[in-house]
């Protein structure tokens, strides 16, 4: 019995979340979308402060040493901005445009003429 209650709990809260994120209340679309511009422009915020990111990866790491030591004038650092900007653009092409605009808005302010 305790099995199947939990069982139901379930289902029915995979329904409920279902509902929310279809926004199924009235009004509930404006204020995650508002909440999102927040959240993406405390992103903006931070990327302006910090633009850089890491991650582990010998095998990337192995890769972009060997070809700066054997390529006049390589940059790792910005091979790495090329690669990655372009797979997020690829995979996220309406929230890179958004970004991209909210970043020369902000830049074009501080008198800085290029975004990534």
């Amino acid at each position: 019995m305790f099995v199947n209650e939990r069982r139901n709990r379930r289902a029915e809260s995979k329904k409920d979340r279902s509902k929310r994120g279809r926004g199924a209340v009235k009004g509930e679309g404006a204020e995650k979308k508002e909440g999102d511009l927040k959240v993406l422009a405390l992103s903006i915020d931070y990327a302006m402060r910090q633009p850089r990111i890491a991650f582990y990866s010998p095998l990337s790491s192995a890769l972009l040493n060997y070809l700066k030591s054997v390529t006049p004038r390589f940059s790792i650092s910005e091979e790495v901005a090329r690669l990655v900007e372009a797979e997020l653009i690829r995979r996220y092409p309406v929230l890179g445009v958004k970004i991209r605009r909210m970043l020369e808005k902000k830049l074009k302010r501080r008198g800085v003429s290029r975004v990534g």
